[in-house]
């Protein structure tokens, strides 16, 4: 009885997915990698496998489900075990080595647990970022996913979501494999997630400042804010430069009134040291009036209404309540970090002084601030002109057409 043809196709999704079912189970062979293969079964099944003669036996690796193997990480997968096999290696062994890798979901938990709840307070948004665009990749072992499909999730988020949560996003795949990488027994593949394989976009510093007129109008309209605790948090905000988080949370115990310094918490700190912030006399005066009214409440802006026990996003509300008053537009809450740190370097204070006013680690950091002094350039620019235009006729000034000159 001769031998049936061996089925072959270029593999494509759409193709696979119209493979259908017969009797008996079957295997259509790529035509790209040698003995890569889709085994179809009865109940329309259909997993990645590579068939190839071993010595004198013929083995059969599975390799995964096409509904969850992409055909690039299958042939991934088919090109180092057929690898293994050309030096001498036994592919049963590449595959239980291939079992025992930790997929993405298994890495980006113990890199969540052991990595950054540690260290940085931001695992909140680390967890969102996860949830809203990682998921898909989470039963997907590290070394079945490319840089190819990095880039299109990259670009698509980026359409979507814009370039700084692109960016973000495909750095915290980055530093995923990174982590599992450095440990012992861990992953020893490459990154697919590493700057020359994924470009990131272009990004722009986002520092907007308010102006010396635009202050003015913002703590006039502040002063409209009906809600008293919203008020008093932007306003210690605005004048000592801590985070929207620190001054929510704000706590009577790490508030000296006599000394006039409010010191954050490392736990509570970005950058996980002491914070000691100068509490000017008008606030040290507005911090006693509410603590006489505190009446035993661990933070200075308590609330029943969050399950934090301390304000709420009435803070961010009464913020954009008051920018809009202000007729102020393109200013996020954490300008007015910002803003201190631009008056601060406006008045040429230097940036180690600045850095540590701000709490900031590195000084890279508080380098921004001095580009964007805007009203000490004026300034400057200002004197200049005057001693460059002294005694320039006034018409050449105001735009008067010159009068003609008779040789």
């Amino acid at each position: 009885m001769p031998a049936k043809p061996t089925r072959t196709m270029s593999f494509t999704k759409e193709g696979i997915a119209a493979l259908k079912p017969e009797l008996r189970r079957y295997c259509v062979y790529d035509r790209k990698v040698r003995g890569l293969a889709v085994d179809v079964t009865p109940k329309a099944s259909r997993s990645f496998y590579l068939i190839r003669r071993v010595g004198t036996r013929s083995q059969r690796i599975r390799l995964g489900s096409c509904a969850v193997l992409s055909i690039d990480a299958a042939r991934k997968q088919a090109e180092k075990i057929n690898s293994d096999i050309s030096h001498g290696g036994n592919p049963q062994a590449s595959k239980r080595a291939l079992n025992a890798e930790a997929t993405f979901g298994e890495a980006y938990a113990t890199w969540l647990e052991l990595w950054v709840k540690p260290r940085l307070r931001t695992s909140k948004e680390v967890e969102r970022v996860y949830k809203k665009h990682l998921e898909p990749l989470a039963r997907r072992r590290l070394s079945e996913i490319t840089t190819t499909e990095l880039s299109d999730l990259h670009t698509r988020i980026g359409k979507d979501s814009g370039p700084y949560q692109a960016n973000r996003t495909i750095g915290q795949i980055s530093s995923i494999y990174g982590y599992a990488r450095r440990q012992s027994n861990g992953y020893q593949g490459r990154n697919p997630a590493d700057a020359d394989g994924v470009p990131r976009f272009k990004e722009h510093k986002r520092t907007r400042p308010l102006t010396k007129p635009e202050l003015a109008r913002f703590f006039a309209a502040l002063e409209a804010e009906p809600s008293a605790d919203a008020r008093d948090c932007i306003l210690i905000a605005a004048v000592t430069g801590a985070r929207r988080g620190n001054c929510r949370g704000m706590r009577w115990a790490d508030i000296d009134l006599d000394v006039g310094v409010w010191t954050i918490p490392p736990v509570l700190s970005k950058n996980k040291d002491p914070m000691p912030l100068i509490l000017a006399p008008p606030l040290v005066t507005l911090l006693r009036r509410r603590r006489e009214q505190a009446n035993g409440f661990e933070y200075v802006f308590p609330s029943d209404k969050t399950a934090t026990g301390y304000i709420g996003e009435e803070c961010r509300y009464a913020f954009e309540r008051t920018l809009e008053r202000a007729g102020i537009a393109g200013v996020r809450f954490h300008d007015l970090r910002h803003t201190v740190g631009t008056m601060l370097a406006t008045m040429q204070v230097p940036l180690l002084s600045i850095g540590r006013a701000l709490g900031h680690r590195s000084v890279r950091s508080t380098e921004r601030y001095t580009h964007p002094a805007i009203d000490a350039i004026r300034d400057t620019m200002g004197t200049a002109a005057a001693l460059m235009l002294d005694g320039v006729p006034t018409k050449l000034l105001t735009g008067e057409p010159a009068q003609e000159v008779t040789p």
